[in-house]
């Protein structure tokens, strides 16, 4: 006997105060018992909200009519900005947004017990807009026309947009012009556009694009050409071939089709050669703030031997030792190029590499060498998991690893590194995995020293920096 289709009931509306905001963009209400997460809610709203999705222990609902505006609103200078989900705190104030920031660091904090910690005022160097240095645009075909934009939340679709308001205006009208370009030419192998652009120490500007293709497309010299004559600021072009069908942007190879294959930035006035596949930070200005910011923390005095995980291209460590004539660096990061363009800039910033680094002492660190004076300005830099990192005696330990935060291996090895170091300061662009990781090294003996300094190195978005000193010393 067949069952009987239920009727379909309408859509529950409710009329809910927004009391919170999350870094996702979504206001968080109560209907009854239940949280209430509604798209684009502001805390202070109040409104008319219709529910579009039930679970087990949420909702999910839209704003259908705004009774009471919340007063930390402004108006969205985006046409996109609700399709595409980037800039989750663009239609909120300047100031209410710090204010968030700092308080999703205390929550992350809350939840992994560390209640006791306290944090500072968040730090904020840079304009709101009009400060990334790095632009990655995913391309797709409708039929003949080329699309280029920004991914939708939680999809594939692509939402048109080539002159987002956060970029860096040396970029404006590039991406525009370049789909146009590709568009024409029927360049169906086009998977992503990727720009970056710097200025080193001369004032000296660079600005390199890498179009990502599946295979080899045909047009390529025409394109180049063309970009060449119309964009000469343009200082280089090249094609990275990625046939892989995963969300990896980049291959590993490399076509220069003209000009440099890379650009320069100048960062703590330290100059920094960054190829496409390399770390580095997309907020200029902030990423100067968190810098000095570490290099106050780590106290750093002449002599010390200094440790730097996920060094990347060397920025972070060749940044704090700037102003140190007797130093040892040694850097670890997994990137091969990376690695190549971290001894390059080490060498330009005066740091001798050692011929055979494991085993020169003035730069090894290691235990029995402790006591033997540092003359001189030495770096070494090896591309190996942080995980791996070699055992060793350093005053001072840098760390800056990615969203996922640390291994477990490498808190192990942190606490063993701890025993000796004067310092460890731990930078993280998620709180969350940020707390855990403090959790876990508080348990090893490892505490936090003062307070924990979120950075505004992303404004309009809902991420968040913070920088933390630890210590198994009293301090």
């Amino acid at each position: 006997m067949k069952q009987k289709k239920k009727k379909n009931t309408p859509p529950r509306t409710v009329q809910v105060e927004i009391i919170d905001i999350s870094n996702l963009g979504y206001g968080i209400a109560r209907d009854g018992g239940k949280v209430l997460f509604v798209q684009h809610g502001v805390d202070g709203d109040i409104a008319q909200v219709q529910v579009i999705k039930e679970c087990a222990s949420y909702d999910v609902a839209r704003i259908t009519e705004l009774t009471k505006p919340s007063p930390y609103r402004e108006p969205h200078p985006c046409p996109v900005s609700r399709r595409c989900g980037g800039c989750t705190y663009v239609g909120i104030t300047r100031e209410h947004e710090l204010e968030l920031k700092r308080g999703t660091v205390e929550s992350a904090l809350r939840r992994a017990g560390l209640s006791d910690l306290s944090v500072a005022p968040l730090l904020s160097a840079s304009e709101r807009f009009g400060y990334r240095n790095k632009l990655q645009l995913p391309i797709s075909f409708s039929g003949e026309k080329a699309v280029m934009g920004y991914y939708a939340p939680r999809s594939h679709e692509i939402i048109p947009c080539t002159d987002c308001l956060l970029q860096h205006p040396a970029m404006n009208g590039i991406a525009e012009w370049i789909r146009e370009q590709i568009e024409q030419l029927g360049m169906t192998a086009a998977r992503h556009l990727y720009m970056r652009c710097g200025r080193d120490s001369t004032g000296s500007e660079s600005l390199i694009i890498c179009l990502v293709v599946r295979y080899m497309p045909s047009g390529i010299d025409r394109l180049g050409n063309a970009l060449r004559e119309r964009f000469p600021q343009v200082s280089g072009f090249l094609l990275n071939l990625n046939d892989a069908d995963t969300n990896v942007i980049l291959g590993s190879r490399y076509i220069p089709i003209y000009g440099s294959e890379y650009v320069t930035d100048c960062l703590c006035g330290v100059d920094f050669r960054i190829s496409p596949a390399s770390f580095f930070q997309v907020n200029h200005d902030g990423a100067e703030l968190a810098y000095r910011k570490i290099a106050e923390l780590a106290d750093l005095r002449p002599g010390d031997r200094v440790l730097d995980l996920y060094c990347g291209i060397g920025t972070i460590g060749l940044s704090v030792t700037a102003g140190l004539s007797d130093v040892s660096l040694t850097g670890i990061e997994i990137v091969p190029a990376a690695i190549k363009n971290a001894r390059y800039n080490a060498e330009k910033a005066g740091f001798t590499q050692p011929d055979d680094p494991y085993n020169d002492s003035t730069a090894s660190g290691s235990a029995q060498n402790e006591n033997r004076p540092i003359r001189g300005r030495y770096a070494r830099y090896i591309c190996g998991d942080a995980g791996d990192a070699e055992p060793g005696q350093y005053d001072v330990i840098i760390i800056d690893p990615p969203r996922a935060g640390c291994s477990p291996e490498l808190i192990d090895r942190l606490a063993e590194l701890a025993a000796y170091a004067r310092s460890l300061v731990y930078m993280s662009c998620n709180p969350q995995t940020l707390a855990r990781d403090l959790a876990m090294l508080r348990e090893r003996g490892i505490t936090v020293c003062g307070e924990l300094t979120p950075i505004d190195m992303f404004p309009c978005t809902g991420h968040v920096e913070c920088i933390a000193k630890l210590s198994r010393k009293k301090s």
